[in-house]
C-alpha cells in the first residue's frame, strides 16, 4: 500500500470516528435538554 493511500485511509477512518462522536454528542444533548425541560415543568 502506498503511503498516499494509507494517509487517505487513515483520514477516512478519523472522519468516520468524528461523525460517530458528533452523533453521540447530539443524542446526549437532546437527552439533557429533555430532562431539563421535564424538571422545569415539574417545578
Amino acid at each position: 500500500m502506498t503511503s498516499n493511500r494509507r494517509e487517505k485511509q487513515l483520514a477516512r477512518e478519523k472522519y468516520e470516528r468524528q461523525q460517530v462522536r458528533r452523533q453521540q454528542a447530539a443524542v446526549a444533548r437532546k437527552r439533557r435538554q429533555r430532562i431539563i425541560g421535564i424538571a422545569v415543568a415539574a417545578v
